[in-house]
């Protein structure tokens, strides 16, 4: 009945939490904001060490040291600690198990220089010391015992007090885990508890401990010795040490002269209170001087957890009272009051007789109290194992605590205690993780809880603001780390820290509001998962119905990989609307081929008697994938073409070879060979103006029924392609160097210069063939050059159009006339200025007038047309002009055709004196010879000949002014050689470019060179 009550009584006064309530996160929908470092093979990630300073956290776990970043987890530096080989077989000699004989870190700390580690060491505990930002550097080991554990199955506590004073830990001391002691080491004396002696301790389960300015206190559960009398039972203590205790002397020289214990009282207040005897985790809060605690039921009763916290004045009054005592095993526990200032001041020195009372006493009478009459938070059903802390700002609060409690089912509940009204709220529930927290530790500089599992170190930030996506849910939330920020529109952490903007609202007044609407949020997506799919096919494609998750124990059905999702972060509540979007997402489906359409037949194979032809198709339809069965049946169907008419016979075959030969055929077709698909079309032969492509197929030989026979028809396709015209292509050439015109040395007016031109050419091709290019004269430009060498030009251009010419003129030389030209200079008046531009032709003119006044006019245009649109350049003289004895060549005829009968006749009397050495070095023949050809060969070349030709030509001017000329241009391209090839007699060229008229009529020259040729032969 009693033990009904108190069930009663639990589930009245705790509190549970609603499934599907949006306060839970899932491990998946977590994981998307936090940081999760793993590393393959490596497990137990129980010791964590946060430095700060260096931005950096030391991990400790199953033979590994680990350096990673504060934020993201990225590792810095991984140290492998493992035990050693014999220690190993030694351990595993003395019963223990493999997994057990592995190095477990058990100790990470630090003095800020240096860090202190420690492991079980298969059994033989080792501590070492190492450069904190080198943690592979190990400058020295000492041995572990008393400082760790032997086995990793031991709680254990440890804690470097400041000012050197030394290693306080608490730990049992031998392989059994029998002997466990409060130990100081690294200081002098070295002390510890009273060895084997259950008043002192008997069996505690350490879970925590923290120091003060001269106390060290530990936290822990044991054997109540007080209860002994009427059964076993486990209390929770609180024990303390002076930091500075000196030990007993003589007689307890190694042994605490301060220590002293005391109960924690965590329970429900009533008449008959009800308690949680067992402490699991611990946290101490030193701004407040305040421990917080996490208490559960005993193992083999209902699971009840509850958070109580202890101030320093409770513990301290607990502390200062008298103590609890037994006179003989058979007594009562009775309150003894016995002065022990030495133990509450340190500092006092210690009499000898205390030396023996400090061998009775320890227990402390009164438990220490709680901060509420009853626990800050208590449950059913739960048990409660690591706890951590944080304080931080709202809007309403100078400071509020939030506490992250572990559970043994692998869940973080978060809490917030409301100061104003001492009321403790579930803001949100983590979970559940991979495996149960190992170690549970807040930063406050990172604003994230740090969670050591099993297989993997994980941070959460503490704020999960995303969460909640409209403003009544973030305020509805009573998240102390949120807000509604009203700039950004949505839930966020107090901007810069500053809780008091306006623009930042938030409602810390009471726990979390859970009958408002609440819209449905999508969970993070799983990982992807082989699933199974129907095999009915909807209709217009190939979707299937992924309802069934695949298992070992199902029949082999069509698989997927999926990856799904649940509206469930959080849930849609209250009528808030649900989510929108697939909750499935389906990949590598297992696809069955399929036939695609028969082509077309193709031709026959032949025209004329047994001919055959084909079609094809491909089991693409869709192709098979991921498993899935290929297309059953055949890709070549073949029929006989019917309606053609007989092949013609040859006149040797009779009616009887006939039937013989058609029949033959008949066989040979039927067992020809298979064409493959045809293969692609490969590239086409032109870009444009047509080209051709090709694509080709094989024939396979290889069937058993081909006979091992060609296939019939062609291995090969062709088709135009790319019949589009090409786009025209247009190329300028340069300008031809500057030619004397031959209108100017026959007029009067070559006293004073003469005329010279210039031309430039366009190239256009459509095509690639050579015969299709067009070359066109697009520009004429003329100078007029003065005896003395100097030249003028007027910039005209001119532009060849329909093979008529059209003038496009600059306007040029538009400063007034110099008087350098008299009238008697036979000179040109000034330009007039350039007309209005007409519409029709966009074109303008302008004209000048003679001033000739001795009656033979003046050379060149007295009007000059431009386009309208031209640019303007200034007069330009150029310097490239023809040298004055050119022109003065030039200008003669005379002299022409006396440089001519010169070089001839000198050419002649060259010619015979070769002729004459020929003759001479020449040796006899043998006269009347029938193997020898008597004639000379008519076709024999007469280099002398042309020897004299090129003489003549060397010395021919640039212009010829024979009157058979037609006065088109030749320009001399290599001056070294001649027209057949032969090197010229005088190879240098003259010190300018020049340029000859090209004759194209068989002339008087070329007829009197074939007069003198015949004189040869």
């Amino acid at each position: 009945m009693a033990l009904f009550f108190i069930i009663m009584v639990m589930q009245t006064l705790s509190s549970t939490f609603a499934t599907g309530d949006f306060r839970h996160i899932s491990y998946e929908d977590l994981i998307e904001k936090s940081s999760l470092f793993t590393s393959e093979g490596v497990t137990t990630y129980s010791q964590l060490l946060f430095d700060v300073a260096r931005q950096q956290v030391i991990v400790g776990a199953r033979d590994n040291l680990y350096r990673l970043t504060l934020t993201t987890l990225t590792p810095l530096e991984h140290a492998v600690w493992p035990a050693p080989a014999d220690k190993i077989t030694t351990c595993q000699d003395k019963g223990q198990t493999p997994q057990n004989c592995r190095n477990y870190i058990k100790v990470l700390l630090t003095n800020g220089k240096s860090l202190f580690t420690c492991g079980t060491n298969a059994f033989s505990p080792l501590c070492t010391w190492r450069e904190i930002e080198n943690i592979n550097n190990v400058t020295s080991r000492v041995s572990g015992v008393a400082m760790a554990p032997h086995s990793p199955a031991s709680n254990v506590t440890a804690l470097l007090a400041r000012s050197n004073g030394g290693l306080f830990s608490g730990t049992p001391l031998d392989f059994s885990s029998t002997d466990a002691a409060i130990y100081r080491t690294l200081a002098s004396p070295n002390l510890r508890t009273q060895q084997y002696d259950s008043r002192w301790l008997n069996d505690p389960q350490f879970v925590g401990s923290f120091e003060t300015k001269d106390h060290v206190y530990f936290l822990f559960r044991e054997i109540a010795v007080e209860y002994i009398n009427c059964g076993k039972k486990i209390y929770s203590r609180i024990a303390r040490v002076c930091k500075k205790d000196p030990g007993g002397k003589p007689m307890l020289k190694d042994v605490w002269m301060s220590f002293s214990k005391a109960r924690l009282n965590c329970s429900q207040p009533g008449e008959f209170p009800f308690y949680y005897d067992e402490i699991q985790g611990a946290a101490y809060s030193p701004d407040e001087g305040i421990v917080y605690a996490t208490f559960t039921t005993p193992s083999n009763a209902i699971a009840g957890s509850a958070i109580c916290a202890f101030n320093m004045t409770s513990i301290e009054s607990s502390f200062n009272g008298p103590f609890k005592h037994q006179e003989h095993s058979g007594a009562a526990w009775e309150k003894k009051r016995v002065p022990n200032q030495y133990r509450q001041h340190c500092d006092v020195p210690v009499e000898q007789h205390q030396v023996m009372d400090n061998k009775k006493y320890q227990l402390m009478d009164e438990a220490v109290q709680g901060t509420k009459i009853g626990p800050l938070y208590s449950t059913t059903m739960e048990r409660f194992t690591h706890i951590a802390i944080d304080k931080t700002s709202t809007k309403f609060h100078q400071t509020i605590t939030i506490l992250y409690v572990a559970t043994a089912e692998g869940l973080i509940k978060k809490l917030s205690l409301l100061s104003k009204t001492q009321v403790t709220c579930v803001v949100e529930v983590w979970g559940p993780l991979p495996s149960p927290a190992m170690i549970l530790q807040f930063l406050k500089d990172s604003q994230s809880l740090y969670v050591g599992m099993e297989n993997g170190l994980l941070r959460i930030p503490a704020a999960q603001c995303h969460r909640h996506r409209n403003r009544q849910a973030c305020l509805n939330a009573q998240e102390p780390y949120c807000g509604w920020n009203e700039h950004m529109m949505k839930c966020e952490m107090a901007p810069n820290q500053n809780h008091q903007a306006n623009h930042w609202q938030q409602e810390i007044k009471s726990c979390p509001v859970l009958t408002d609407p609440v819209d449905g949020g999508w969970s993070a997506w799983s990982t992807w998962a082989p699933c199974q799919h129907g095999t009915g096919e909807i209709a217009n494609g190939y979707g299937r119905s992924h309802s069934r998750q695949n298992s070992d124990n199902t029949e082999d059905f069509d698989t997927c990989q999926c990856q799904t999702r649940v509206c469930n972060n959080p849930p849609p509540e209250n009528g808030g609307s649900t989510c929108t979007g697939p909750k499935i997402k389906v990949s590598n489906c297992t696809i069955h081929g399929d036939w695609s359409q028969w082509s077309s037949w193709s031709g026959c194979s032949q025209t004329c008697g047994f001919a055959m032809k084909t079609r094809s198709r491909t089991c693409t339809n869709p192709a098979p994938a991921y498993g899935g069965r290929v297309c059953v049946g055949h890709d070549h169907d073949e029929i006989i073409c019917i309606g053609l008419p007989p092949c013609p016979l040859t006149k040797q075959l009779s009616a009887s070879s006939t039937t013989t030969t058609t029949t033959t055929t008949t066989t040979s077709i039927q067992t020809s060979g298979r064409w493959s698909s045809w293969g692609p079309w490969n590239s086409c032969s032109r870009p444009c103006n047509g080209g051709i492509r090709l694509r080709e197929r094989t024939c396979d030989k290889s069937s058993s029924y081909s006979n091992d026979n060609d296939c019939p028809g062609c291995n090969f396709q062709i088709e135009h392609c790319n019949t589009q015209p090409c786009s025209e292509s247009r190329k300028f050439s340069a300008w031809t160097p500057w030619f004397i015109t031959t209108n100017s040395l026959n007029t009067s007016q070559n006293n004073f210069g003469y005329i010279e031109k210039r031309y430039r050419y366009s190239c256009k091709e459509q095509t690639e063939d050579p015969s299709n290019i067009k070359i066109d004269l697009v520009k004429e430009e003329e100078r007029f050059c003065r005896n003395d060498g100097s030249c003028t030009r007027g910039n005209v251009n001119k532009k060849v159009i329909d093979n008529d010419m059209v003038n496009s003129d600059s306007g040029c030389n538009i400063q007034a006339c110099k008087n350098a030209l008299k009238k008697n200079d036979n000179s040109w008046s000034c330009w007039s200025d350039w007309s209005l531009c007409d519409d029709e032709t966009g074109q303008q003119y302008r004209t000048r007038n003679c001033l000739q006044s001795q009656g033979f006019g003046c050379h060149g245009v007295n009007k000059e047309i431009r386009d309208c649109l031209s640019k303007c350049n200034d007069e330009e003289i150029m310097s490239n002009a023809l040298p004055r004895r050119g022109e003065i060549v030039g200008a003669s005829m005379g002299a022409v055709v006396a440089g001519c009968l010169v070089g001839f006749l000198m050419g002649l009397a060259m010619c015979s004196l070769a002729a004459f050495l020929y003759m001479k070095r020449k040796k006899p023949t043998v006269p009347g010879s029938p193997h020898y050809i008597s004639k000379q060969n008519p076709y024999v070349a007469v280099p002398l000949k042309e020897f004299c030709f090129q003489v003549n030509t060397k010395r021919q001017p640039s212009f010829s002014g024979s009157s058979h000329g037609n006065g088109t241009l030749r320009t001399k391209i290599n001056p070294n050689v001649n027209g057949l090839g032969s090197p010229k007699l005088y190879p240098k060229a003259l010190d300018y470019e020049s340029a000859t008229l090209k004759r194209n009529s068989h002339g008087q020259q070329h007829i009197r060179a074939d007069l003198d040729q015949e004189k040869y032969y």
